[in-house]
């Protein structure tokens, strides 16, 4: 019957399909968005400007506030739980290859580790410089 397969075809809680990379790659986009619409306000207020009123200065520290702690920890969130532990279950091999013809494999594995370290230590690095731009406007 047509009921039935249309039923079948609609995306419940239990037959969704997981979207880990577009989720981080619209979060990453979306951060990048939000960190130039950041940049520009700021430049606006700061050099076009001879001094910032009250209320620019208050709109700086909502979009900041946004930028920081709204919109890039929702990336760093997705990152640490969800995409990059996806990856690593995913293409990372946890025993030893043993033959030759898995040395190609071993190297592979180790520069994907060696990538995913970077990844995570630049995270932190860009965590601590966003945590910095909130409480030094403050």
């Amino acid at each position: 019957k047509a009921t039935d397969v249309i039923n079948a075809s609609v995306l419940t809680r239990t037959n969704r399909p997981k979207f880990l990379i577009h989720g981080w790659r619209w979060h990453t986009l979306s951060l990048i968005r939000d960190l130039k619409r950041l940049h520009q306000f700021t430049e606006d207020v700061f050099i076009n400007t001879d001094a910032p009123n009250a209320e620019t200065i208050n709109q700086l520290k909502s979009a900041s506030d946004f930028v920081v702690n709204f919109n890039m920890k929702a990336l760093h969130r997705i990152e640490e739980k969800t995409f990059f532990p996806w990856i690593r279950k995913k293409f990372l091999i946890p025993e030893k290859p043993t033959d030759s013809k898995d040395r190609n494999n071993e190297d592979i594995q180790h520069a994907l580790r060696t990538v995913l370290l970077h990844l995570d230590q630049e995270r932190d690095k860009v965590r601590q410089l966003g945590l910095a731009l909130v409480s030094e406007r403050d």
